[in-house]
């Protein structure tokens, strides 16, 4: 369940409308973590797949295209994740931090 301000699709429930009441992320994925950003929200799914809805204004959802997304859509990479670390007020949190399952770590956004 989502609530909270949608402005740029950050929810995920596939509108730009803010919610009062909590209502269903669009995806019927199953996630693992999520981490839910100002702008922007990632998430990893049960097996190690990486998603990403929101703003992308500089290319932080890791999409290779700097297109506003209104449902989770998933990354294409052969990579499994295992963790997630948002950005902050520094960078406007046009960056995040995602771990691979191996330890390495990739940089998204500007």
């Amino acid at each position: 369940m989502v609530l909270g301000y949608n402005y740029l699709g950050q929810l995920g429930d596939g509108t730009t409308e803010n919610r009062n009441i909590p209502a269903k992320l669009t995806s019927e994925q199953k996630f693992r973590y999520i981490e839910a950003g100002k702008y922007h929200s990632l998430a990893i799914d049960e097996s190690g797949n990486l998603w990403s809805w929101g703003s992308n204004y500089a290319g932080e959802l890791g999409d290779g295209s700097t297109d506003n997304r209104l449902i989770p859509t998933q990354i294409n990479t052969d990579v499994k994740f295992s963790k997630l670390a948002g950005g902050g007020i520094i960078h406007w949190q046009l960056m995040k931090l995602v771990i691979f399952g191996l330890g390495v770590i990739m940089a998204m956004g500007g």
